[in-house]
């Protein structure tokens, strides 16, 4: 009797084992793409295109701009302004070419860049100022090699001359040639640091010669005409 219970005891466990409820699969995993996840934040990108832009809105914006567009990587197609490791303000647009290309003369734009801006004081007849090429960077201006502009100087800027005409009294940024051997610079850095750029008012015009007050003739393919003006 004792052989026969312990039998039908066995019998009874098996039964209840093969009885016992099977674990329920998991769920479907999410397909690939659904903004749905388990165990991860999950959030749905704004633009179509995966950037987190809406399709047609503009998302760069220059570091520093002050809101006149200079400084920003839209104008130079690059990087916009900024500040290195060491501390070290960098103009916008990427690294400054400086190795040696054609002549930076009026079909290439002098080889300046779309946000530069040019530094000088108040452009009065009678009177010669340098001009510096300059660029924004949170709220200050700065030379294309990194030193801080004086406070209280006027910022102009410009473009190439082209075919607009000139008047007497008009003031204007322009090119000075040292000597017929250099008139022009020859790459995008020496142009943008250059102490060669000039600030006058002109005196008079006569052909493709400029006269500048308390200057001289310059010839007008040197001349950026004033399109924008701002102080500091």
């Amino acid at each position: 009797m004792p052989a026969m219970r312990s039998l039908v005891l066995a019998l009874s466990a098996v039964a209840l084992m093969g009885c016992k409820k099977q674990p329920k699969p998991d769920d479907d995993p999410p397909p690939v793409g659904s903004a749905k996840t388990t165990g991860h934040a999950s959030f749905r990108m704004h633009g179509s295109d995966g950037s987190g832009a809406t399709p047609g809105s503009d998302t760069t914006q220059a570091s520093g701009s002050d809101g006149s567009g200079s400084g920003s990587a839209e104008d130079d197609g690059g990087k916009p302004a900024y500040r290195d490791e060491e501390g070290h303000v960098h103009g916008p647009g990427g690294p400054v070419f400086m190795g040696e290309s054609t002549n930076c003369d009026a079909t290439r734009d002098h080889c300046l860049r779309k946000s530069v801006w040019f530094a000088a004081g108040n452009i009065e007849h009678g009177r010669q100022f340098r001009a510096v090429p300059a660029f924004v960077f949170e709220k200050a201006w700065y030379t294309w090699r990194g030193e801080p502009i004086d406070a209280g100087a006027k910022l102009y800027k410009t473009k190439i001359v082209g075919k607009a005409p000139l008047s007497v009294g008009q003031p204007v940024i322009y090119f000075s040639s040292e000597n017929d051997d250099t008139k022009w610079v020859d790459s995008e850095y020496e142009s943008l640091t250059t102490s060669r750029w000039e600030a006058g008012v002109i005196e008079s015009v006569s052909g493709d010669n400029v006269r500048i007050s308390s200057w001289g003739d310059v010839p007008k393919d040197t001349i950026r005409v004033i399109t924008a003006t701002k102080s500091q």
